[in-house]
């Protein structure tokens, strides 16, 4: 056990020295807004932690390398994905910035998932497995300990097959919403999902959840004083993000076609909403400041749903559990029937 201890701690520290932390990353983008050079931000930050790192990229550079190519190679997925896309179109400073707004607002989402629908989910599959397994291993038992006293009722009889059939129905349904989760998690096969979807709910979580990434992603853009054109280019290269890429494609296809940025946005795909807010930017050349109150206003959209949503799955958690307890409490009182009968 130690020794698988000491090896997992040789793996952590491992990986944490050949990725630059999210404080490093922060301060380089700061320093370099401040008008220092990347190399001055190498000296001035380097420590007993980052020294690998930093000493390893001095060197490449040193011989002649560009800091633009060999960045990513010091970099955690979640930035290098966003890295790769945004330094095909953008300087480095530019980039660098970009890449941390974007990977800051993903933890964030992220979060409020996390927050909002963890706990409901466990208490729904605790509940769903819980059930499951004590109908096939406890539920048997004790009807037989129950059945030496007197003969059981048949509503009880029936009321465990009812149970027995509602775990049954939703475990199965748990495998395959989780089976249609683990598939449609795949980036190859996002697009086909949400076309599938769409095909079902015209407007709904998964609209306002891909909107919402979106334009997000497009403020980011549009804050740090690129062009329409030089925001969709990127959007439209992310492959780590290929829903936003997809939508990123149509409406870019469309303003390449001469169409207004307000209709390009009126896609069946997106929240409809967005496309009032956008005629309004657009009008009184607020395009900011409408993309920030459309986030504010989708994100209580979002985290409303997120929250039904989780409510839902509790409440029918609580209720298949209050089935589970009446149906216990019966046959536990059975012998105290049959005492009284004496």
């Amino acid at each position: 056990m130690k020794t698988l201890k000491l090896y997992l701690k040789k793996i952590v520290k491992a990986n944490a020295k050949s990725h630059m932390s999210d404080f490093d990353l922060l301060a380089i983008h700061k320093l370099l807004q401040a008008g220092f050079s990347f190399k001055e931000c190498l000296t001035l930050l380097k420590n007993q932690k980052n020294a690998e790192i930093f000493t390893a990229i001095d060197q490449r550079l040193q011989a002649g390398e560009m800091i633009d190519d060999l960045f990513v190679n010091y970099l955690e997925k979640k930035y290098a994905d966003y890295f790769t896309a945004l330094i095909r179109f953008e300087p480095f400073s530019i980039s660098l910035g970009l890449m941390i707004e974007m990977v800051q607002d993903d933890d964030q989402q992220n979060k409020m998932y996390i927050k909002s629908l963890a706990y409901p989910l466990f208490i729904l599959v605790a509940t769903i497995l819980g059930i499951y397994f004590f109908n096939l291993w406890v539920f048997p038992g004790m009807l037989e300990i129950m059945q030496s006293f007197a003969k059981i009722d048949d509503t009880v009889l029936y009321l465990h097959l009812i149970m027995q059939l509602i775990a049954n129905v939703s475990l199965f349904m748990l495998i395959i919403v989780l089976s249609f989760i683990l598939y449609f998690k795949q980036e190859k096969n996002q697009v086909k999902g949400y076309i599938f979807f769409h095909r079902f709910i015209r407007q709904g979580f998964w609209h306002d959840f891909v909107t919402n990434d979106f334009v997000r992603f497009f403020y980011h853009c549009q804050k740090n004083g690129l062009s329409t054109k030089q925001s969709m280019a990127i959007l439209c290269n992310l492959p780590h993000k290929p829903l936003i890429s997809y939508v990123a494609t149509i409406i870019d296809g469309q303003l390449q076609n001469g169409e207004m940025m307000e209709k390009a946005l009126n896609l069946a795909f997106l929240d409809q909403a967005l496309n009032k807010f956008m005629i309004i930017a657009i009008n009184t050349s607020r395009i900011e400041e409408m993309l920030v109150g459309y986030m504010e206003v989708n994100a209580l959209k979002v985290k409303e749903r997120c929250r039904k949503l989780g409510m839902g799955l509790q409440l029918f958690s609580y209720v298949m559990l209050g089935i589970m307890l009446v149906f216990v409490y019966q046959i536990l009182l059975m012998p105290l029937g049959v005492i009284s009968h004496l």
